[in-house]
């Protein structure tokens, strides 16, 4: 079984989401554990696949998808129909890898394929030296804030390079800098 993927039992104990509707924490499981995600949950998540995968309507996944980024459990770029979980892949992966870590040379490999989009660009930029990767980071264009829909109306949230403000929906330390 891959290491990645699965849900800390700490999951259920999160006030956050406890709180969720109950299609919102469904689409939280769906989109941590589904066959399209990996090692960094940063990838292309396709809509028609997610509702006939989980069963969800339409209005619920929409609804889903605004609970989740507003809570910060993830975010969306919704031109390029990418997901990133960032606080799943600091559970998964750890704020920081030895260069001796056989995972390095997976996420290069892993980072190639994936295309260019604001989500991409925030991981080089937040995860690059620390992960060990030795990559340019993309131009500056491509790094704008994070949207965080809620509602009709949408507010912008920017990465910090050394933290983050994004809300840390799995009780992890902070970062040491």
């Amino acid at each position: 079984m891959r290491k990645y993927g699965t849900i800390p039992s700490l999951f259920w104990d999160d006030p956050k989401i406890n709180l969720l509707e109950i299609p919102s924490k469904y689409l939280a499981l769906y989109l941590r554990t589904n066959n399209h995600s990996n090692m960094i949950h940063l990838y292309r998540i396709n809509r028609d696949y997610a509702l006939s995968d989980t069963g969800l309507t339409s209005e619920q996944y929409d609804s889903a998808i605004i609970e989740l980024e507003t809570i910060g459990y993830c975010h969306f770029d919704h031109e390029e129909n990418m997901v990133w979980l960032r606080e799943a892949m600091i559970f998964d992966m750890g704020y920081k890898l030895n260069p001796k870590d056989k995972r390095v040379k997976g996420l290069k490999s892993l980072i190639n394929l994936i295309p260019e989009c604001r989500l991409k660009s925030h991981f080089l930029l937040e995860f690059n030296k620390d992960y060990r990767l030795g990559m340019k980071p993309p131009s500056s264009p491509l790094v704008r804030g994070l949207e965080v829909r809620k509602g009709k109306e949408q507010s912008k949230r920017l990465l910090g390079v050394t933290r983050s403000p994004l809300q840390n929906v799995h009780n992890l330390p902070e970062k040491k800098a």
